[in-house]
């Protein structure tokens, strides 16, 4: 596969959805599923806009996007794909939501791009991109700042991570969208962040994006991560090993 055109390709196709977001923000209207998890017409727009660009490129590559479901599959290619991550604060009129589009091969994140329509950032990367220093060095865990976000269904270890983080580090934020908190680690704004049961298109490219950034991304027990983990743990690699220790109790 040509890394380079389809990084090319999602680039473009983020920066275009993006700016039709930005159109639709406004006037977005809810389609409501229940209070707390709803889905916009602007998600369904967008992520129709997305599967129609992409396999205008690449018609043979199969999709698992968050609103048009698909397969999760680990073998061979697949795009993966969230057309609004932070619905919640895409609704309320908050910048801080993402467009996210992965390229998988084999259940390997290989390109990554995420595009921030509100704040005008575009991140991206590819597997054999050269990394460049994009993360901070702090190191003192008392004075770090970890985001974390809630998971569907049982909060229950992420409210135990909360009460950890807050004996260990600054006061933990929750700022419900994965793509905006990993790329605030891989901006070097933050030193980590940590999500205990995401959803394969919260985080299958910007960890990724956040690696060639100098940054360091594990599962909540040290394992490596794939484009599938069960949970996530993000940092500027100074702090990764304590901050695996207080989200495990070990600290």
């Amino acid at each position: 596969m040509d890394l380079r055109r389809i990084e090319q390709t999602a680039r473009k196709t983020a920066l275009s959805v993006g700016k039709m977001l930005l159109e639709m923000q406004p006037r977005a209207t809810a389609l409501a599923q229940s209070y707390k998890d709803f889905v916009t017409d602007a998600d369904l727009k967008a992520e129709e806009m997305i599967a129609r660009e992409l396999w205008q490129e690449f018609p043979a590559i199969p999709m698992y996007a968050e609103e048009g479901g698909g397969v999760a599959s680990t073998k061979g290619p697949l795009w993966v794909i969230d057309p609004i991550d932070g619905t919640v604060n895409f609704f309320r009129q908050d910048d801080h939501y993402g467009v996210s589009i992965a390229f998988v091969m084999d259940g390997e994140t290989q390109v990554g791009v995420v595009y921030f329509p509100g704040k005008k950032i575009l991140l991206q990367a590819t597997a054999d991109t050269i990394p460049v220093a994009g993360v901070n060095k702090h190191g003192d865990m008392k004075t770090a700042q970890v985001w974390i976000d809630w998971n569907k269904g049982d909060s229950s270890k992420v409210l135990e991570a909360v009460k950890s983080l807050k004996e260990a580090t600054m006061y933990p934020g929750i700022r419900s969208c994965c793509t905006a908190g990993m790329a605030a680690v891989a901006l070097g704004k933050i030193e980590g962040y940590v999500i205990l049961a995401p959803e394969p298109f919260d985080f299958a490219a910007m960890a990724l994006i956040v690696e060639k950034h100098g940054g360091k991304v594990t599962q909540a027990d040290g394992a490596p991560w794939n484009a599938f983990s069960p949970s996530i743990v993000a940092s500027n690699g100074v702090i990764h090993q304590k901050l695996l220790e207080v989200i495990n109790g070990r600290a």
